[in-house]
């Protein structure tokens, strides 16, 4: 035990070192340090270690300052069955920082030691590690600083809680809660030998009032082997991860081997994760199923090419889902919310569920082509996909809100791009606005199936007026697919309106998708298309069907057309259907059968009941009578009784009634 206003203790130039060690079944002796501050700088160490079945020591430090630099470390470990220390620090102020070194508060579980041909030289640890806690006014981690615990063995990692009012992480420093396989690194080592370590990765839980990541920083929780990955909890009244374009600074969790991630959950107010190479994270790179993000909230914004993401690659795991509820999501600038099937994965990609009153998806006023490479996109999206060689199937997206809004180039998608099936885009909001080069897709540019588009809403309005590109919805089979285009369905409750905009589930040689749009009131379209067209091949082109009260076609048109299968048919049911001269309904095929067009509407002949309106104009003056004075030849004089004088009588007000008994009746002389 130590005692003292202020402790230096300095590794410089030779290592300055407490421990203790139990190598036996009793339990190892605490380190205990009270102070007003606490410096330990350079090769300083606190330490407490198991060589043995029992418990190592714990280390204590209660100060109102201390400070962890260059090199130095404050470390439990175990190396045999032992369970290592906890480490507790109860502060004002932690600081964890490193100059090109790097400084740590750790807990270990050491794994088994291989020689070159990978003998088992040491069986390693089975012990579990130890929890770090920490409470403080204030955490800060800079420089390479690192806060972490690891299991290289059998044993199951520790646990690490900070609690705090502001936690701060920058420069490459980092919490994080690990099982990387055995301490002769993994690289390389054949998957039988990998395995023997089994212990689960311990759980990272941060609690304060401000949670800022920026500058390279990051908070893991990952496995490496058969253990489960941590899980992950950041509480707070406000989350911050601003990225500087150098990978990376994230709140991420990883799986490299056969076991399954855990959790990573944001609660707070108001997330932010801004700028490139920012993001939250769950990445699956082998067996194991990848990590879920839920985020709770009441805003999350993702922007500057910042992103929320995760994914599958290498290998067969299934990428782990994101959820966010908040009352307002908005994803601009670059910024993405993605779950994704990547580089050679069998495993499927995640679902995406946003629920809040307000989703917005604004791009930087770009028109990115469809199938564009999602690694180079400049735009803002949320999307799930097999992409860059996957070949699982897509999740699904899923979107609740009361205000949907994707515009200027944004995204809303479910692609594929190899042999995988599409996934399913769900939507049910208020108001759904689709505008300026924004699309939804789900369109297939290989061998496996579209997805299919599902929307339902009181209002969709569409909207592509001063873009040159595509603005709408769409779930297409692109030049070269050979899987058919998927199915739209729009469910409306009052009125589908397009302007220059697009739904389309056409495909350029094999099926083309259906379409139906089921609207209460009307459909509206001007410069706007509807098709399920077929360019080439001999694929059959989709069936249309549309249900509304009102049909209005200005310079439109609906299209089922097919090149050397049959054509798709249409089916209209309206009580009143408008269509200009120049709008066309066309269901026919160049090679095959053509389909059918059948509208059902009363017949609306207006054209005669419109009256041709005059060339010239009507002259007011023939309708004024003249006055007696303008049709005499001369001026003529004129007595006129004005009154006594105010405003005169209005007549289209009431009128004031006569006193007729005063006006008849003569007064009586007294």
């Amino acid at each position: 035990m130590v005692q003292h206003d202020e402790q230096r203790f300095s590794g410089e130039p030779f290592i300055a070192r407490i421990g203790t060690l139990t190598t036996g079944a009793g339990a190892g002796s605490d380190i205990l340090v009270e102070a007003d501050t606490l410096q330990l700088i350079g090769a300083a160490e606190f330490e407490t270690e198991t060589h043995g079945s029992g418990p190592g020591g714990d280390i204590i430090v209660r100060v109102r300052d201390l400070e962890v630099r260059d090199s130095a470390q404050i470390q439990t470990l175990t190396k045999a069955s032992g369970r290592a220390g906890d480490i507790v620090l109860d502060a004002d102020r932690v600081s964890v920082s490193a100059a090109g070194n790097k400084s740590s508060i750790r807990t270990v579980v050491h794994g088994p030691f291989f020689d070159f041909d990978y003998t088992n030289l040491d069986p390693g640890a089975t012990g579990d590690g130890g929890d770090i806690t920490i409470t403080a006014r204030e955490v800060e981690l800079l420089g390479g600083g690192r806060i972490k615990t690891q299991t290289y063995g059998v044993g199951d990692g520790g646990d690490i809680t900070v609690v705090a009012e502001r936690v701060f992480l920058k420069h490459e420093a980092g919490a994080s809660s690990t099982n990387l396989g055995t301490q002769s690194g993994d690289g390389g080592i054949p998957p039988d030998v990998r395995d023997v370590v089994q212990g689960d990765a311990g759980n990272v839980s941060i609690t304060a009032r401000h949670v800022e990541v920026r500058d390279r920083a990051q908070i893991i929780a990952g496995t490496h082997t058969s253990g489960a990955g941590g899980n992950m909890l950041v509480e707070a009244d406000t989350v911050h991860i601003l990225g500087n374009g150098r990978c990376c600074t994230a709140i991420v969790a990883s799986v490299g081997g056969t076991g399954d991630g855990g959790t990573v959950s944001v609660k707070a107010p108001h997330v932010e994760v801004r700028g490139a190479e920012a993001y939250i994270s769950g990445f699956a790179a082998a067996a194991g199923r990848g990590s879920d993000i839920t985020i709770e909230a009441a805003s999350v914004l993702v922007t500057d090419a910042a992103h929320i993401d995760t994914a599958t690659g290498f290998g067969t795991g299934d990428s782990g889902d994101i959820t966010i509820d908040a009352n307002t999501v908005d994803v601009r600038d670059g910024g993405s919310i993605n779950s994704t099937n990547v580089f050679m994965s069998s495993g499927k990609g995640g679902n995406i569920t946003i629920t809040a009153d307000r989703v917005s998806v604004v791009g930087d006023g770009s028109v990115p082509e469809r199938g564009q490479d999602q690694v180079a996109e400049p735009f803002s999206a949320i999307r799930s996909g097999s992409t860059l060689g996957g070949v699982g199937d897509a999740g699904n997206v899923t979107v609740h809100a009361n205000t949907v809004e994707v515009r200027e180039g944004g995204v809303v998608d479910s692609i594929t791009e190899g042999p995988g099936q599409g996934g399913t885009i769900n939507v049910t909001a208020g108001d759904f606005i689709i505008s300026t080069g924004a699309r939804i897709d789900a369109s297939t540019l290989d061998s496996g199936d579209g997805g299919d588009i599902n929307v339902t809403a009181a209002t969709i309005t569409i909207s592509g007026e001063g873009i040159n590109g595509f603005t709408g919805i769409s779930a297409v089979a692109e030049p070269g697919a050979m899987g058919d285009a998927g199915n739209i369905n729009l469910a409306v409750g009052d009125s589908f309106q397009s302007f220059q905009g697009s739904v389309s589930a056409s495909a350029s040689e094999s099926g083309g998708g259906n379409i139906t749009i089921d609207t209460q009131h009307m459909l509206y379209l001007v410069d706007s298309s509807i098709e399920t067209a077929v360019q080439g091949g001999t694929g059959a082109g989709g069936n249309i069907s549309i249900d509304p009260e009102f049909v209005v076609l200005n310079h439109s048109q609906i299209s089922a057309n097919a090149f050397g299968g049959p054509g798709g048919n249409i089916g209209i049911r309206a009580g009143n259907f408008i269509i200009s001269a120049d709008s066309r309904i066309t269901a026919s095929s160049a090679l095959g059968v053509s389909g059918t067009v059948i509208v059902e509407s009363p017949e609306n002949d207006i054209a005669g009941s419109i009256a041709q309106l005059p060339q010239t104009f009507l002259d007011a003056t023939t309708l004024l009578p003249e006055s007696c004075a303008g049709r005499q030849a001369s001026g003529q004089s004129s007595f006129v009784v004005a009154g006594r004088g105010g405003l005169p009588i209005n007549p289209d007000n009431y009128l004031p009634s006569f006193n007729a008994t005063a006006l008849t009746t003569p007064k009586t002389a007294k």
